[in-house]
């Protein structure tokens, strides 16, 4: 204790500020900066699990004005798909550089789709003799294999973007639910694109981890090639993939 009473402690002081001063390369480097520091670091992953949810709904029409006998029609339909996380497949890699980050995660699996539809073709277009319209309802279902690429990029730091690629394997490859359907008409108009996310480089360090993707898409044009009057389609599919580090180097 010193003349005016107050406690001093400057060993533990220095002490103290030493540790924390000793922790900070550790605090701040991150898997990047530790690429940087030693050149590159490779990482190898399994695909032990995932989540796929995606539906289509669609409305068109043919030939409202002027009516066309047993031609003009209204129709309406929906598909869902989904499968079990047990069923997912697959591999992927990551190289964390100097300059950058690149990957690849590639998984398939197979999934269950039902479909829904109900159409309506004019009979007769006689307004004083109305004649009611011949409905027909539809049903179906289908087992397809999806394919779900994730290409994964950046720059030095710790975000990486993620690009996905989602796509049937049988039939037209195009589009996040099968476009085989049919009732009257054709349901294969579904629309999809491609779609990104974004994940923390810190990520793909991790034991076991997930990368989830969430894509929309709706168009009002109606398909090349069809006299659709009125046309109006979307999709929505959601899901993630789950890794497991199977390698680091």
């Amino acid at each position: 204790m010193n003349k005016g009473g107050k406690r001093v402690f400057p060993l533990l002081g220095g002490v103290v500020a030493a540790g924390l001063l000793a922790l900070m390369p550790i605090l701040l480097v991150g898997p990047q900066s530790a690429a940087g520091s030693g050149g590159a670091a490779d990482y190898e992953y399994k695909v032990v699990g995932g989540a796929y949810a995606a539906g289509g709904h669609l409305t068109a029409g043919r030939s409202n004005e002027p009516c066309v006998e047993g031609v003009t029609a209204a129709w309406i339909g929906d598909v869902s798909t989904s499968a079990e996380e047990s069923l997912f497949g697959g591999s992927g890699d990551l190289h964390i550089g100097g300059h950058g980050t690149s990957g690849l995660v590639s998984s398939s699996f197979a999934t269950d789709s039902t479909f829904s539809a109900h159409h309506d073709r004019r009979v007769s277009c006689d307004r004083e003799h109305p004649a009611p319209d011949t409905p027909t309802d539809c049903s179906d279902s289908a087992l397809r294999r999806v394919e779900v690429d994730a290409n994964i990029g950046g720059n030095l730091g710790n975000k990486v973007r993620i690009q996905w690629n989602i796509r049937q394997t049988t039939g037209p490859t195009r589009g996040w639910v099968p476009q085989t359907f049919g009732c009257v008409e054709p349901f294969n108009s579904f629309p999809w694109q491609g779609c990104k996310s974004e994940a923390t480089l810190n990520t793909f360090t991790e034991q076991r981890f997930r990368l989830r993707f969430k894509c929309y898409k709706v168009s009002f044009v109606p398909p090349p090639g069809t006299d659709y009057y009125r046309y109006q389609a979307d999709s929505l599919v959601r899901g993630f993939i789950t890794l497991k580090r199977q390698h680091q180097s």
